[in-house]
């Protein structure tokens, strides 16, 4: 009797834990812009890697304008990447954890949203697809 009782302070605390700490939608749309541009820029910058002085040049440029349009400068979000997301969110919320499915046109993810951590389930972008073929 006194293990049962303990195993459910246990579960009610866990599940307790888990519906204070299920992550809001607007946290996952910092999250899910913040990893977007990431993965923008690393595809479109990095997408030419070869050894000549030309393209190291374009590259490191392709860094700094990304890296000066990505908040560090002036503009949080210059090109509207956000708001663009947060509109194709939809949010599946089970009270402990949430699970956020982004579907646009060249941009799909899965993701987990539990104990405030984020978790990438599934990803797929146009510049992948066109790689694989």
């Amino acid at each position: 009797m006194k293990l049962s009782r303990i195993s459910l302070l246990i579960l009610g605390a866990f599940f307790l834990y888990g519906y204070f700490t299920n992550p809001s939608e607007q946290k996952f749309n910092e999250f899910i812009t913040e990893n977007t541009q990431g993965s923008l820029k690393d595809q479109i910058c990095n997408a030419n890697k070869s050894e000549d002085i030309l393209s190291s040049l374009k590259s490191l440029t392709c860094n700094f304008v990304a890296d000066q349009s990505s908040g560090a400068c002036c503009v949080a979000d210059p090109f509207g990447i956000e708001q663009f997301l947060s509109e194709n969110t939809i949010r599946n919320n089970y009270l402990i954890f949430s699970i956020y499915q982004v579907k646009t046109p060249v941009y799909k993810s899965q993701t987990l949203g539990i104990f405030n951590q984020f978790f990438l389930l599934y990803q797929s972008s146009p510049i992948d697809s066109k790689n694989k073929n």
